[in-house]
């Protein structure tokens, strides 16, 4: 019932978080690859952490390679700017991850607390039961959509912080971001379950 009370929750909390959102570019999805779960995976939940999505923010990469891209002092102290107005828009999707996260693992910690083997549990063979597998998969989405706001809000900054940029700096910015990118979507993909 907890569970459920908490998702229900951060799923109230989404549409008015997404309404506030200006745009700009969007991550591709998490969730993809998540089918092809293991078992293990799916018992466990997920391993995503707050600092695994703080690492996703662009403008901390972009201070991190101040030197490498040649950053004035202006532009250190515009992008931490940015960077600050960006860390206070996303505190309360970021506070929620670790609730989310902790909602996945309870079900499957229950399943191994009652001892059910994984052939009595549900048809999925992942020692859940019906009612836990559900939880767990609206956990998921709901923590995956937690992500993509967040990830948004990150594309949106960073487009910003780019366009402030001199051309030159603007292509080893541009590089930097991308992999960072794909990293991230690596992340999501692994932490959620998936490949």
């Amino acid at each position: 019932m907890r569970i459920k009370t908490l998702l229900a929750l951060s799923i109230m909390a989404l549409p008015g978080v997404a309404a506030a959102q200006k745009g700009g570019g969007r991550p591709s999805d998490p969730l993809k690859g998540m089918e092809t779960a293991n078992e293990s995976d799916r018992s466990r939940g997920v391993k995503l952490s707050t600092g695994d999505v703080e690492k996703m923010n662009p403008l901390k990469l972009l201070l991190d390679k101040k030197k490498d891209l040649q950053l004035t002092d202006a532009q250190v102290a515009q992008i931490q700017s940015w960077r600050d107005s960006l860390a206070a828009k996303n505190a309360p999707l970021i506070g929620s991850i670790d609730s989310l996260v902790y909602a996945t693992r309870t079900a499957g910690a229950s399943a191994i607390q009652s001892g059910r083997s994984r052939s009595s549990a549900s048809s999925s063979g992942d020692g859940l039961t019906e009612s836990e597998s559900d939880d767990v998969r609206a956990a998921k989405r709901a923590l995956s959509d937690m992500v993509k706001n967040i990830r948004g809000n990150y594309a949106a900054a960073a487009q910003t912080a780019v366009a402030a940029l001199t051309p030159d700096q603007q292509q080893k910015a541009k590089d930097m971001l991308e992999k960072q990118g794909k990293d991230a979507d690596k992340t999501m993909r692994s932490s959620l379950g998936g490949r």
